[in-house]
């Protein structure tokens, strides 16, 4: 089960470069990517309030001050020797609430430069048209393809076009893995805060991508046996870069199949009787960006042939 509170109807797009569409239609399944293969190096990270509401570190650095702020004194020295080894005791039995189960807060650090290794991601956007900025950064080849089911050339890519209601209905979880669905918040790291939910602080985004108007479909293991250690090179290792969870039924899944901005005209019917070949029925069309300005008036009777 995929768990969101989007509305079913919200129509989302997913740009992909022609070895990822291959990698679609071919295998059935979609492809998930590492967190840590992110190049945004503020994904998955924190806030200062959420390091400060979090972490023991700033508390043990008082109580470590409280004693060196007094050598020599010898007044009071064992009050506060006492004082401090209480603080360090319950600071050591504090948790906080992560997506694996509680965690002790003397890992939270380690809890941040790891935890993203265990997350994967599908990237959607919200907009409800063909967006120029996400054909350039995600929905093009900078060189010719040569797969196994066609070639294309230089620029070449694909858009999905799908709602959340098709989403929740074909994506098939894999086995020991939680999934959700979730808009992502784009936020200032200087005075954010995350909220109590363990998810929140991996569908959040510096506000420099605020444009992509995204939407995560994310997966984590079910587990709670994985250990996020604050001792050197103790937490648990996973160097599984993708996951990819396999799709009901293409044809439920995708609405509509849209090429990239001036794809020749052979290379889509190419493409597009690999794809009929393939089993998908759905539309397919060429990119909105490749309409031409109407200039006379048989360019107005073509586009109004009902006039």
């Amino acid at each position: 089960m995929i768990e969101t509170d989007i509305p079913d109807d919200t129509i989302v797009r997913r740009y992909l470069t022609p070895l990822k569409f291959e990698y679609l239609i071919k295998n059935k399944s979609l492809y998930m990517s590492s967190y840590s293969g992110f190049s945004d190096l503020l994904e998955g990270g924190i806030t200062a309030e959420d390091y400060i509401r979090n972490s023991n570190e700033p508390d043990l650095l008082s109580a470590v001050d409280d004693i060196l702020g007094c050598i020599g004194d010898r007044n009071g020295y064992d009050e506060r020797r006492q004082r401090s080894a209480e603080l360090v005791s319950e600071l050591r039995a504090r948790k906080f609430k992560t997506i694996f189960g509680h965690e002790s807060r003397d890992n939270y650090e380690a809890y941040l430069k790891d935890a993203k290794n265990w997350l994967y991601a599908c990237c959607l956007h919200t907009y409800d048209y063909e967006c120029h900025a996400m054909w350039e950064i995600y929905g093009k080849e900078k060189h010719p393809y040569r797969g196994s089911l066609f070639d294309l050339p230089e620029g070449a890519g694909f858009c999905i076009e799908t709602t959340i209601g098709r989403f929740k209905e074909n994506i098939l979880p894999l086995e020991g893995h939680k999934f959700a669905l979730s808009m992502v918040d784009y936020i200032n790291h200087s005075d954010a805060s995350a909220t109590e939910n363990p998810l929140h602080q991996f569908t959040r985004k510096a506000r420099y991508f605020e444009f992509e108007k995204e939407v995560r479909l994310i997966a984590w293991p079910d587990r709670e046996d994985i250990v996020f250690s604050y001792k050197f090179e103790q937490s648990s290792v996973n160097n599984v870069g993708q996951v990819s969870p396999s799709i009901k039924n293409m044809n439920r899944f995708i609405s509509r199949i849209i090429f990239s901005p001036g794809m020749p005209d052979d290379c889509v019917g190419a493409v597009t009787q690999v794809c009929r070949a393939q089993g998908l029925t759905c539309d397919m069309a060429k990119s909105g960006l490749d309409e031409k300005p109407l200039l006379d008036v048989y360019g107005y009777l073509a586009a109004n042939p009902k006039t």
